[in-house]
């Protein structure tokens, strides 16, 4: 028997599976453990009890949590919920004032021309191409110094809206332009009553419907999404505007004016991405160019699950129609190429207009405009023939003088082709819809063959993930990619020049189904059988449609998870299996990535059995984490510094009965980052949902420690008594009061009554850290010390900020002794115990046993940092 010392200098290699205990010889070893709960390791080495969380809010149910975040210093965490999204801010859900309103009758108050069907808190607004659909509603409020939030919900094209002290005005909320979606506006009116205006400028029919103000409480905006839709969220974000994704919900677009005004507008696209052009004689015949038009087809073609679809028709000859009505409006242009008489072309301006009209032409552009003719004639057909063999001109009109009136223009090009398109707002029969023109439709009002419908839709699916990479937006569902035009993420009509968008198949062989896209050194995307990697033929080229490539990166195979973008342009994920956690690195001398498992020292960290990572977050400040949540409540947390080769694992349990996490997300912030969760526990012996954020690691004062879950503050004049702790009815909880550990109490009627007055106090669940070592495989003079009989005589210990009493020690997790003193009677309830730095040797109760180990308990409502461990054994060797 000899005695031997060995020490455990640091923890950052986190918790290791069961089948890497015996592995002595990888160098990592010493730093590992097999149990690491509640408990956070530090990069430098040392472990701390993880922080605890603070209570904000008991939800009506299930929730999901997504971070939006437009800089470091403006960040909100959005609360999916069913059938609503809610915004946190800074702890605390952002609340609506209230302020009531009664929504008149809407009039109507259009140009001549226009029109408008009214009714009780919605209009339907039909505009032409010369007159604007205004609707008016008259608002009266018994509270006009509360702040109101109306929400209403735009239709099929985007309506203004003002609102005023007077009819027509906009001095309580200047016009405003709403896409078709729902939005929450927030001001005070400031009188009553008050007027609202909408306003429909685009030729078509749109409407403003179920209008009314959202009562006192947590602010929301409806939203389509389930509880069993939260796992297939997927989200991007580019400053204000939050695109959301999911392929069973058209994709729509969050966008913050305010804290307290948003809209969740539809994504819409109107040019494309399109399915393979109609191969068949079934022709589309639509009944007007420009506007509403309803659209026939000759064969049945149409399904319901079309609405929301959009819809492209080819016609040859370049046909442009538009009204004249206002001084420096413009047409839009048609395209004239080749030689002699194949130039001509004929534009007529109809009579109806006091001003000047003159056709204006570009070369090669439609960027730089000159004045070609003055229009002499209205109402008459001007042919014109420029004699600009082999060049590419194109001619426009423009009102360059007004003074009253109307006039209808054309301008037609027999050669060439006129693309139009629009979305599809109403089915009537297979053979029937209403769509509403975006680009106008070409033809004499013949039907073509040359159409397309949208490559999105109810029937087909709507996006599955999306990105926002060099410039373009990025999406993918199935096995498609498609990439948006160069600086336009709402346009995906596809071409051949560098900025035009781009359309792929990701042809990988086996049908590979997209999970997630994100961007690292370059663009990747997950799909369920392989990683791919979009490049183009040379590593510094942007992508174009001319140079994009697709190869597979790697053959591992992607979980239905956001991945994340992690440290240096590196890239997390979730594998196929749901249990791995990997990354995709970017390989210098390959010119390629490929991907790495970091749970490749702890197989079961996703859970037992078949457990899975359901929910990704990342952390930079304190320490660079990332925090996955498993499908059994748990959050695994991996310390992430691959450049020094640390994945040091760790995991979190939520306090209470029957507690689990179900969702979480980290808004960066300054000196820490904070991660909010969803916890579902039993409370009273009810299941009730808490939003809860965690509180900072980094203790200055004892009294500020914070190491219990749903926990709130008290800090006042001194008192006994603890209230506000409704949401833990019938809990026993722990309490930290004035910086030292008080006995637990059981909340009755929300409150507590403490032994003795506190100014500072914090009170929620108590929950322990629990660390177990791993294998004591070293120290002996023959290798190994793995299989050797072995008894721990003596423990030392250097803890550093660790409050007396907090940290005890043992063979196990029951029997313990505490590290140093416990809470002497020498401390003053009054005042705060101080926080120790301490270096001691104590006793060790172990066994001896071939599988000694050495167990660390943190079960007080106090903060605890360890530096290092040095155990003293006896160990008997046989030779």
């Amino acid at each position: 028997m000899g005695a031997v010392t060995v020490g455990w200098p640091a923890f950052n290699g986190g918790e290791v599976g069961e089948e890497f205990l015996a592995r002595a010889d990888v160098d990592v070893y010493p730093t590992t453990c097999a149990t690491m709960e509640n408990i956070f390791p530090l990069i430098q080495g040392p472990m701390i009890k993880a922080p605890g969380t603070e209570y904000v809010e008991t939800l009506a149910g299930p929730g999901w949590l997504l971070p939006f975040v437009f800089n470091i210093d403006q960040t909100i965490g959005l609360l999916f919920s069913a059938s609503k999204i809610q915004f946190i801010f800074d702890g605390a859900l952002i609340l609506s004032a209230g302020g009531p309103a009664t929504i008149g009758n809407f009039t109507d108050s259009s140009d001549v021309g226009a029109s408008v069907t009214t009714g009780a808190t919605s209009s339907i607004l039909t505009a032409t191409a010369s007159a604007d659909a205004k609707a008016r509603s008259t608002i009266t409020t018994a509270s006009p110094l509360v702040a109101c939030s109306l929400q209403f919900t735009v239709g099929t094209r985007p309506i203004k809206v003002r609102i005023g002290t007077s009819a027509g005005a906009a001095d309580i909320v200047a016009e405003t332009t709403f896409a078709p979606g729902t939005h929450v506006q927030t001001f005070t009116p400031g009188v009553s009553p008050y007027y609202l205006q909408a306003t429909l400028e685009d030729e078509g029919r749109s409407s403003i419907t179920a209008i009314s103000a959202l009562a006192a409480g947590p602010l929301s905006v409806s939203a389509p999404y389930q509880a069993a839709d939260f796992r297939r969220l997927r989200h991007e974000q580019s400053a204000d505007t939050f695109w959301i994704y999911h392929d069973e919900y058209r994709t729509r677009v969050l966008e913050r004016r305010s804290n307290t005004s948003w809209s969740l507008r539809l994504f819409r696209p109107t040019d494309g991405p399109f399915m393979i052009e109609n191969d068949t004689t079934v022709t589309l015949t639509p009944s007007n160019r420009t506007g509403s038009a309803t659209v026939t087809a000759s064969a049945a073609t149409f399904t319901a699950n079309d609405v929301g679809r959009i819809l492209e028709l080819v016609y040859t000859g370049q046909r442009v129609d538009a009204t004249f009505s206002a001084l420096n409006q413009t047409s839009s242009s048609v395209r004239i190429t080749g030689t002699g008489a194949n130039r001509n072309f004929h534009y007529i301006v109809a009579s109806g207009l006091t001003g000047t009209v003159v056709l204006q032409r570009s070369v090669g552009n439609e960027i730089d405009w000159v004045d070609y003719e003055t229009v002499t004639t209205f109402g008459s057909d001007v042919s014109i023939s420029d004699g600009l063999d082999n060049q590419i001109i194109y001619y426009r009109l423009k009102v360059t003088a007004y003074t009253s009136g109307s006039a209808a223009i054309t301008i037609f090009y027999s050669l060439g082709e006129t693309i139009g398109n629009g979305e599809i707002s109403a089915y009537t029969s297979t053979t029937q819809v209403t769509v509403e023109i975006a680009k106008g439709f070409g033809g004499d009002g013949s039907g073509t063959t040359r159409w397309s419908l949208g490559a999105w839709s109810d029937g087909e699916g709507w996006p599955t993930a999306g990105t926002l990479w060099d410039g373009r937006h990025c999406i993918v569902r199935d096995d498609r990619l498609w990439i948006s035009a160069s600086d336009d993420y709402e346009s995906f009509a596809v071409g051949t020049d560098d900025a035009d968008a781009i359309s792929r198949r990701m042809g990988t062989g086996a049908v590979n189904i997209a999970r997630w896209i994100e961007g690292g050194s370059r663009l990747l995307i997950g799909a369920a059988g392989a990683e791919l990697e979009v490049r183009s033929n040379a590593s510094d080229e942007p992508i174009t449609p001319t140079n994009i490539n697709l190869r597979t990166a790697s053959g591992r195979g992607s979980a239905a998870v956001q991945a994340l973008a992690v440290g240096d342009r590196r890239v997390a994920y979730v594998s196929r299996s749901g249990r791995r956690l990997c990354q995709m690195l970017y390989d210098i001398e390959s010119n390629a990535h490929r991907s790495d498992d970091m749970t490749r020292l702890h197989k079961d960290i996703a859970g037992a059995d078949d457990g899975q990572f359901i929910q990704l977050a990342w952390q930079q400040e304190p320490e660079s984490r990332i925090w996955c949540l498993r499908d059994d409540g748990q959050i695994a947390v991996m310390l992430y510094a691959p450049d020094e080769g640390v994945y040091g694992w760790s995991r979190l349990k939520a306090a209470g009965v029957d507690a689990t996490y179900t969702s979480v997300c980290i808004l960066p912030g300054t000196p820490e980052d904070t991660a909010y969760v969803i916890v579902q526990r039993t409370v009273n012996g009810a299941a009730v949902y808490h939003l809860e954020r965690f509180k900072p690691e980094r203790v200055t004062t004892s009294a500020d420690a914070w190491r219990v879950h749903a926990g709130l503050q008290y800090s006042g004049a001194a008192a006994t008594t603890l209230t506000g702790l409704d949401h833990l009815e019938g809990e026993s909880v722990a309490i930290w009061a004035n910086g030292r550990v008080h006995p637990s109490r059981t909340v009755t009627s929300g409150a507590v009554t403490l032994d003795y007055a506190v100014t500072k106090a914090i009170a929620g669940l108590n929950y322990s850290g629990l660390w177990k070592s791993a294998k004591l495989a070293y120290g002996s003079r023959l290798g190994s010390a793995l299989s050797a009989e072995k008894q721990v005589k003596r423990l030392g210990a250097i803890v550093r900020d660790t409050a007396v009493g907090a940290l005890s020690y043992g063979r196990d997790f029951t029997n313990t002794d505490i590290v140093g003193t416990e809470f002497e009677d020498g401390y003053l309830m009054d005042t705060a115990v101080p926080l120790a730095s301490l270096e001691v040797n104590q006793m060790f109760d172990g066994e001896t046993d071939t599988d000694s180990r050495v167990c660390l308990v943190m079960d007080k409502p106090a903060p605890v940092m360890v530096l290092a461990l040095i155990p003293h054994m006896d160990l008997q060797e046989r030779t």
